[in-house]
């Protein structure tokens, strides 16, 4: 997993309107994925996000914090969903990123 800066995540969806959150996504599950060892696929979790205009993003969210819990993170699933159904998707994905900093420096 790849340490990355909440205020460059920040600045960059904003100042791409919203394509690097989706670069982001993709990045982000590609590392959970990775170590958690499965073979979830979060091309397709992108796509299926893409299609269905954000709905499938909602579980995403939660599906991802779950396993970021698993690893040793805080339990922030029921936080990031609540944010992801108003419409906060950005803030849900920098705290994923901070519990993912966290959990980098724990290990180094």
């Amino acid at each position: 997993m790849r340490k990355r800066s909440i205020v460059s995540i920040i600045l960059l969806s904003f100042v791409t309107c919203g394509i690097y959150s989706l670069i982001l996504y993709y990045q982000m599950f590609s590392d959970i994925n990775r170590e958690c060892r499965e073979n979830d696929t979060a091309g397709t979790d992108l796509l299926l996000m893409i299609i269905t205009c954000g709905i499938w993003g909602i579980y995403c969210i939660y599906k991802y914090s779950k396993k970021l819990a698993r690893l040793g993170c805080d339990d922030n699933s029921v936080i990031n969903i609540l944010l992801s159904i108003f419409s906060l998707q950005l803030i849900a994905l920098c705290i994923m990123q901070d519990s993912i900093n966290r959990y980098v420096d724990e290990q180094f």
